[in-house]
């Protein structure tokens, strides 16, 4: 198969199971086990989970995906997280859809989720494209250019 939708990230489609049932697509997230109908901003996600496990060598119980937490007091979902072995989130990724333009409510939206969940290192993609950043402990902010070489 040849890359669905071609993206700024390694094609990974041979890790990636896709399949169509009642004349819909899905894909499999291996993280959570089950079986998506396959959206646009899955498909990054999925590539992107791929990347995490394949290219950066994060285990796999290290990443969680759209876990609910609330923002506001209001219920929201994170789309990917990279925790440490004591389970706290060091890394936050929010991904877009391949059609959808970042944007500065993009970075809104990832910083409002981390105003609760207080990682060090923040990611933005729409598989075009990816912003990294560090956040110090002063909420200094550092765009990076490449993933932090972190111990999990």
């Amino acid at each position: 198969m040849s890359q669905l939708y071609p993206l700024n990230l390694p094609t990974f489609n041979h890790l990636l199971q896709i399949k169509v049932a009642d004349e819909k697509r899905y894909i499999f997230d291996q993280i959570r086990k089950k079986w998506l109908v396959f959206q646009p901003e899955e498909w990054v996600r999925q590539l992107f989970i791929q990347y995490l496990l394949t290219e950066l060598n994060i285990p796999i119980k290290r990443i969680s995906v759209e876990v609910m937490i609330k923002v506001n007091n209001m219920a929201r979902r994170y789309d990917l997280a990279i925790s440490d072995k004591n389970g706290n989130i060091q890394f936050l990724l929010e991904c877009k859809s391949f059609k959808e333009k970042l944007s500065t409510k993009t970075f809104r939206q990832i910083a409002a989720y981390n105003s609760v969940l207080g990682a060090p290192y923040l990611c933005v993609t729409n598989g075009k494209s990816h912003y990294l950043a560090q956040i110090s402990e002063l909420k200094e902010i550092t765009f990076l250019t490449s993933f932090p070489n972190l111990i999990y």
